[in-house]
């Protein structure tokens, strides 16, 4: 934005220009007052409000704006130009996400080019992130979630004791985990305020190459537990030595509260959020801390450390300072809000794997009462079914229906704390069972992904593995 911005980049207004702005804009494009429009937005989008602190920072900006020094204006486009080229050598074109891949590939197209190489790597990217469902076509959040979707399957496929069973998907879950592991630093990344992602893993494929907490955690986790099972054929070990750093990089990225972000640690004070100017997401100004990443990080040290001796007691000290922030984001009703799947039956799943991994005992009063929250929710079938309205009201809200998924997460829930309550486990498997499909897929229902409390998204993929993953679970529980 800033490069388009400062460079006055303008296209040419051709037919398709003028065709587009009838189809896309609710009165005529000429008659825009576009200084007023900077806030518009349809009412029920609004989540966010700008705050008057944004609204007096932007009149103070747009007056620089009418004076501002060319020089440093120069320079700072120039930083910028550097940094966009940066991020596409290191997610070879891919970049973070969909939106900042199409702005990127307008900056690409100004600075570069149409016909040069760089604008072609981002020409040939746009379809990792465009694909057809079955309501036609769509770009997804991400160029795919494919490090996270297979080591949760790959752990359900552990848990069923099956792995022998499918000895030759087995073998490509482990060869997946091996090739993603990121190979790789970002050039000059203290220059691009970047941390080292070396020995890391992403949400989803190598080239990507966004070191994530939660996903390094899994990835490591999964290959741990692969290690384990010698007869599962490794064309590459994931050992020690590869490990390490995904270790080191973990611990460094502990805040000073004791939980885990995302892809760094939090940068910078909470009230910068007031400086909000999305008005449809909440907690974009700075990094935060995550139930879901926490428990994710402490349950991947955990299985570290349980194989190998190496910073011990640095993981030690780290997971007991991640049980007690899991303890602060606990909600008086036991529960959990989840930032990054819907919701509170998610959110606790994480919470309550998350002080186990500490140390907690199943009978602590914070997993006791996480897992009475749960069992309050169960409705009459068995089920669990939650509405991603709860992300947007900050409350558990029930769907219409009881979900596959929902319910999954509170099963594997109260499964890890070893509930007494078995009726109402076996209840929740059977309904489970009573959804799947004669082929044995399991049906698309609600949404069951979020982030940022207001952006919804599907991951066709939990549909099957939460329900087997909790099913798998269920037989060792009995």
């Amino acid at each position: 934005m800033s490069y388009c911005f400062g460079n006055k980049v303008k296209g040419a207004e051709t037919e398709l220009v003028k065709e587009l702005r009838k189809e896309l804009y609710t009165t005529d494009y000429h008659s825009i007052n576009w200084k007023k429009a900077r806030r518009q937005a349809c009412e029920i989008d609004i989540f966010n409000p700008v705050s008057k602190w944004y609204t007096a920072l932007s009149k103070i900006i747009n007056g620089y704006e009418k004076i501002h020094s060319k020089r440093f204006r120069k320079s700072a486009l120039k930083y910028v130009e550097d940094y966009i080229d940066h991020e596409d050598l290191h997610t070879r074109y891919i970049n973070i996400g969909p939106v900042n891949q199409a702005m990127n590939s307008i900056c690409v197209w100004h600075k570069h080019g149409k016909d040069s190489e760089q604008f072609k790597g981002h020409l040939n990217r746009w379809k990792d992130y465009l694909w057809i469902a079955e309501d036609g076509a769509k770009m997804g959040g991400y160029n795919g979630s494919q490090l996270w979707d297979t080591s949760f399957a790959g752990q359900a496929l552990l848990e069923a004791d099956m792995e022998s069973d499918f000895p030759e998907m087995a073998e490509k879950i482990y060869h997946f985990i091996d090739i993603t592991q990121i190979d790789r630093d970002p050039i000059d990344h203290e220059k691009y305020c970047r941390d080292v992602t070396l020995g890391c893993w992403p949400f989803s494929t190598i080239d990507h190459a966004w070191a994530v907490t939660d996903c390094t955690s899994e990835g490591m986790k999964t290959a741990l537990l692969y290690n384990d099972k010698a007869y599962i054929k490794k064309q590459n070990l994931i050992d020690l030595k590869r490990l390490k750093p995904a270790v080191d990089w973990l611990l460094f990225m502990q805040n000073k509260d004791g939980g885990w972000a995302s892809y760094e640690k939090k940068r910078a004070p909470q009230w910068i959020e007031v400086l909000n100017p999305s008005m449809l997401f909440e907690n974009i100004m700075t990094e935060v801390t995550y139930t879901e990443c926490s428990s994710a990080t402490m349950q991947g040290l955990k299985e570290f450390a349980k194989r190998h001796d190496y910073r011990r007691e640095d993981i030690k000290k780290a997971l007991d300072r991640g049980g007690k922030f899991l303890q602060t984001k606990q909600d008086p009703d036991g529960s959990w809000y989840g930032c990054w799947g819907v919701c509170y039956t998610y959110g606790t799943w994480f919470g309550i794997e998350g002080l186990l991994a500490a140390g907690h005992k199943n009978d602590s009063p914070e997993i006791q009462k996480a897992c009475n929250f749960l069992l309050s929710k169960q409705r009459a079938d068995g089920s669990w079914g939650e509405s991603f309205e709860s992300c947007v009201q900050h409350k558990y809200i029930e769907h219409e229906d009881g979900q596959i998924i929902n319910t999954a997460w509170a099963l594997l829930a109260l499964m890890k704390a070893n509930h007494p309550d078995k009726a109402a486990i076996e209840k929740g498997i059977e309904f489970i069972l009573s959804r799947q499909e004669s082929n044995g897929d399991f049906p698309q229902e609600g949404i069951s992904g979020v982030f940022n409390g207001n952006c919804m998204e599907t991951y066709t993929s939990y549909r099957n593995v939460f329900p087997l993953w909790a099913v798998a679970r269920y037989y060792r529980y009995l």
